[in-house]
């Protein structure tokens, strides 16, 4: 099961039937409602299903369902894991209801903003804390911010025991430099012209 961002799903069924999975065996999960509530009924009998994460929110419950089953027996491959950095945005909870026996998460971008960025990878592949309390309590500096209306909003200011953190994230990361890629092709641009009509 991989879950990507929506630029890149065809990308990555381009990939597979590089290395070899036939294209009958693999699920994109694309298109309009009606197009996607089709696209489903296939996940079942699928080799690899692809869907992107912006998807979540919007998926029926029988669709849910579906894709729950199916990762109870694939791996899972979050493609730019970064995109369940919020732990209470939909797409992240449903992310981490999917209960498959192996996960891959791979971004080039663990931490967009604070070290809290790296609570929902890590427990998706690891259940390292008991809760986000144990997390934040451990290795979070907070601070307040003001609201309108007099409201005020904990945020994170810092990171703590950083040296303790960073021996946890090193027990779960390989990171590779673009140098190390092992002869990774130069970037290709192709400029594509298209006709347009006046309407």
């Amino acid at each position: 099961l991989v879950v990507c961002p929506v630029s890149v799903k065809w990308n990555w069924r381009r990939e597979l039937m590089a290395s070899g999975v036939p294209e009958e065996d693999i699920v994109v999960i694309d298109g309009p409602r009606g197009r996607r509530a089709d696209l489903f009924t296939q996940v079942p009998s699928a080799r690899v299903c692809i869907i992107n994460y912006d998807l979540f929110p919007w998926l029926a419950d029988p669709q849910k369902k579906a894709l729950r089953s199916f990762a109870k027996e694939a791996m899972l491959c979050l493609d730019e894991s970064h995109y369940i950095k919020d732990r209470t945005a939909k797409r992240t909870v449903f992310a981490q209801s999917l209960e498959a026996p192996a996960v891959i998460c791979m971004t080039g971008t663990p931490i967009y903003n604070t070290s809290s960025d790296l609570y929902t990878q890590i427990t998706m592949l690891a259940d390292v804390w008991s809760n986000w309390f144990e997390f934040q309590d451990s290795y979070l500096i907070m601070g307040e911010m003001n609201l309108p209306g007099g409201k005020r909003k904990k945020i994170v200011v810092g990171t703590k025991n950083e040296q303790k953190l960073n021996e946890i994230v090193d027990c779960y990361q390989i990171r590779r430099l673009k140098s190390e890629g092992g002869g990774l092709p130069p970037k290709v641009h192709t400029r594509h012209e298209l006709d347009m009509d006046t309407h």
